[in-house]
């Protein structure tokens, strides 16, 4: 009989590979270099299955750009003492290693033999053929897969098999799993509420919305919880630019199909993938000048939007599919049920939908704007709708200062959703701001120009008033009083506009290069 165990290396697979061959001691415990082997021939002799590695390793780093973090995988695989020869021992786990990597995954293979329990140790690079696909081992699940095959190994050998093992003590989220339901099965049962309330299609997008769902069905309306009727978003390439006439306050972008040019403002434009896609937020009651083959007319946000829709639509994925407030990606409801066996696909949804009436409870949903309210709106309907959460007020359940790190951490997600869905709404407003604060900032200059030429004006008035010796100086304060204290006043009023905007701008900009940065550790 044999037991098995694994590991994964992520320091030194060149060390590892020292210790199996045992070099340091002259390959004592393999009897002198007797009882190894490498699988692959490129390895030369085992001993030099290292530097092979190694280049391996540096070819596929220049091939992908990323530093490999598994190195190697370490198997044991120990025999009984008295029950097999060494001999015996090679074959069994050359057979057995051959069969888990499968003839794809190079491996390096030593018996020791210094202890009672004759066991081999097997380093298996992670990657085929050296540089090709990577081996991704989830060895909760897969080393008892592992074992199974060196009990099959085993009973070809005519050796027993240790009996199988009870389960290992459940994880954490496995224990929670009991109280908690899952993304889908939340998804299942907001489904199962809220459509036959919502009364009709739209309704029941827009309630999840409202709950913080994102929705998404391959329509062309704005499928983002933070859509906005009064604007228009779409995305464009680069290479519809016009280089020769863009400047860094104006854009001239191709509308697609076509070679007419449209001047839009640099300020609607948010970059993306290292400038090489742009986001343009325009006005949906907005136009603005267009040029085809030097002839000039106006294009309007509208037929822009059928313009680029006819290019999102092909980009769009049908069927219904919802991400849950805090997940990272959308379900597709197709391939869910009702406790009946109702499908819950998108014909099927909007049949439900369609089917039922406006509750109350939707309705006042629906029209409330306070953020707290919609929190216990959902906390209500989380309830009745059978969803459980972290059980925070059972009877038996002691709150520990594990317990108070997850409320704590709890109450931070809502606090940033809450804050998260507050800014996406605003984001929209950023590019006004911007235009709005330069507007200011150029009056103020303006003003300070005039108020700058009024003094100079005032001093030479009172030089003329010394050299002429007159005591009457009122017509001086006359004209301060009629020319330069409104203009000076106007001045403070835009400068007091100034701080809240700025305090504004400076909120939206942190929260955009919040968003960047999450992007960023997404694409890693």
């Amino acid at each position: 009989m044999a037991t098995v165990k694994g590991w994964s290396i992520s320091a030194s697979a060149s060390q590892a590979i020292s210790y199996i061959l045992d070099l340091k001691n002259s390959e004592e415990k393999t009897t002198g270099g007797y009882l190894v082997y490498s699988s692959d021939a490129r390895n030369g002799p085992p001993q030099l299955a290292s530097t092979t590695w190694k280049v391996w390793r540096e070819k596929r780093r220049k091939k992908t750009g990323k530093e490999a973090k598994v190195k190697a995988y370490h198997f044991v695989q120990s025999f009984e003492p008295g029950s097999v020869t060494p001999e015996e021992v090679f074959d069994i786990s050359k057979e057995w290693a051959d069969k888990i990597t499968e003839g794809k995954y190079p491996y390096v293979l030593a018996v020791h033999t210094d202890k009672p329990h004759l066991h081999s140790h097997i380093l298996v690079h992670p990657y085929q053929n050296g540089t090709g696909k990577g081996w991704d081992i989830f060895w909760k699940n897969d080393l008892q897969h592992f074992r199974q095959i060196s009990d099959a190994v085993c009973r070809e050998h005519g050796l027993g098999v240790l009996p199988q093992q009870s389960p290992k003590s459940r994880s954490y989220y496995e224990w929670m799993a009991d109280f908690n339901d899952t993304q889908q099965s939340t998804v299942k049962k907001v489904i199962e509420y809220l459509a036959p309330r919502s009364g009709s299609y739209q309704s029941f997008k827009d309630i999840l919305r409202k709950l913080d769902f994102s929705v998404e069905d391959g329509s062309l309306d704005n499928n983002s919880k933070d859509g906005d009727p009064s604007v228009f978003s779409f995305t464009a390439n680069r290479v519809l630019l016009d280089k020769e006439r863009t400047t860094d306050t104006t854009y001239y972008l191709r509308i697609p199909k076509s070679q007419t040019y449209v001047q839009i403002p640099a300020a609607a434009v948010r970059w993306h993938r290292n400038k090489q896609t742009m986001k343009v937020t325009l006005p949906m009651e907005a136009d603005f000048p267009a040029y085809r083959y030097g002839k000039e007319s106006r294009v309007s946000v509208a037929d822009l939007s059928e313009h680029f829709d006819k290019q999102m639509a092909q980009k769009k994925r049908s069927g219904l599919r919802i991400k849950p407030p805090g997940a990272q990606r959308y379900l597709k409801t197709k391939y869910m049920e009702t406790a009946n066996g109702q499908p819950l696909d998108l014909d099927s949804v909007k049949l439900m939908t369609s089917q039922g009436r406006l509750s109350p409870q939707m309705k006042k949903l629906l029209t409330t704007d306070s953020l707290k309210a919609i929190h216990e709106m959902r906390t209500e309907i989380y309830r009745q709708a059978g969803i459980n959460t972290i059980p925070m007020n059972q009877p038996w359940k002691k709150r520990d200062a594990w317990l108070n790190y997850v409320g704590q951490r709890a109450e931070n997600t809502w606090q940033r959703l809450e804050w998260e869905r507050h800014m996406r709404t605003q984001m929209r407003s950023l590019p006004f701001l911007r235009d709005n604060r330069c507007q200011i900032a150029e009056e103020i200059r303006k003003l300070n120009q005039t108020i700058e030429d009024i003094q100079t004006c005032i001093g030479e008035m009172e030089i003329q008033m010394i050299e002429s010796d007159s005591d009457t100086p009122e017509h001086i304060e006359r004209y301060k009083k009629e020319n330069l204290m409104p203009l000076e006043d106007a001045r403070d009023k835009l400068i007091k506009e100034l701080g809240p905007l700025d305090k504004e701008i400076r909120e939206l900009e942190r929260y955009e290069k919040y968003q960047e940065n999450r992007k960023e550790e997404k694409a890693r």
